[in-house]
């Protein structure tokens, strides 16, 4: 039987990754460090390598490892991870995560639960968003573009009849 830890992080590293950092920045509050860990993983075991090829979606959200040329990187560029919103009638405030960088997703309306005034964004009576930008997070994002090592891509063999 393998490492219990070691499982999640292969079968399931979204989730397992984020609870680890959350350990980790709880401890570091805890021993008066205000700090935003992020857990590194090295030394994954020799199943959890595939030729970039052999990726298929059996390997979709897990965790795996390759041997690949880097042939493009992107710009670093900052983009909302977690966006803050207050809406302009009730000064409420909206929190919504971006899992996309294309698009910002924005509220439609203002929750009525107590603190929020319960408008939409359209109709009679509506409200509007603003986006507090020193309030939300912001996360570095870089695009790689990666391609099969030489050794292990198939020769191509033409055949002349």
């Amino acid at each position: 039987m393998g490492c219990p830890f070691a499982e999640l992080i292969l079968n399931h590293p979204r989730v397992t990754i984020q609870n680890a950092d959350n350990v980790l920045a709880g401890m570091c509050r805890e021993s008066g460090y205000d700090a935003n860990p992020r857990l590194r993983i090295v030394g994954l075991p020799p199943d959890a390598m595939h030729r970039l090829r052999d990726i298929s979606s059996d390997e979709v959200e897990t965790f795996t490892t390759s041997e690949v040329i880097v042939t493009k990187v992107s710009e670093l560029k900052p983009r909302i991870y977690n966006a803050i919103f207050t809406c302009t009638t009730c000064g409420n405030t909206v929190e919504i995560a971006q899992p996309n960088e294309l698009e910002l997703i924005e509220p439609s309306e203002c929750p009525d639960n107590g603190s929020g005034c319960g408008r939409s964004t359209s109709g009679r009576g509506s409200t509007r968003f603003d986006l507090r930008h020193s309030e939300s997070t912001m996360i570095d994002n870089q695009w790689i573009e990666v391609q099969e090592l030489p050794e292990n891509v198939k020769p191509v063999l033409n055949r002349c009849d």
